[in-house]
C-alpha cells in the first residue's frame, strides 16, 4: 500500500524534486540538493478484535509516515499540497480513505525543516 501512496505523490506532487521511500527514520543532513522532498515509510499497524464467532476477520489500521523536507519558509505550502493529495483519498478499493493523525516538526537545520506527518487508513484481514 505504501507503494501506491508514493506513486500518487510522485505523479501529482509536482513541486517536490524527490518522492521516495525513507532510508532512515532520522533526519539526514545532505538532502539540500534534493529538496523539497517527501520521504515515506510504513508506520504502525494495529488490529481490532474479531467480531465473528466462526471466523477471524479483523479491522487493521495502518499508519503512513512521511517527512516533508523543505525550506522553513515553504512548509505551509508544502504541507497543504501533500494534504490535498492524501486526505480523503482511498489508496485501494480495500482501504478506507486516508486521514491525517498528526504533524510536527522533527528537526530544523540551516533553515531546512524536517516536518513529520502521520496518516491513517484501515482495511480488513
Amino acid at each position: 500500500m505504501i507503494e501506491v501512496v508514493i506513486a500518487r505523490l510522485k505523479a501529482q506532487a509536482s513541486a517536490f524534486k524527490s518522492v521516495e521511500f525513507a532510508l532512515d527514520m532520522d533526519p539526514i543532513e545532505d538532502l539540500k540538493e534534493e529538496t523539497p522532498a517527501i520521504l515515506v515509510w510504513p508506520g504502525e499497524e494495529s488490529a481490532a478484535a474479531s467480531v465473528h464467532d466462526s471466523a477471524v476477520r479483523q479491522q487493521l489500521q495502518q499508519q503512513i509516515e512521511l517527512f516533508i523536507v523543505c525550506d522553513i519558509s515553504d512548509i505551509e505550502v508544502r504541507k497543504s499540497e501533500v494534504r490535498q493529495l492524501l486526505l480523503g483519498w482511498q489508496p485501494t478499493t480495500y482501504h478506507n480513505p486516508i486521514e491525517l493523525v498528526k504533524g510536527k516538526p522533527q528537526e530544523l537545520k540551516a533553515s531546512y525543516v524536517w516536518w513529520r506527518e502521520t496518516y491513517l487508513t484501515a482495511t480488513h484481514i
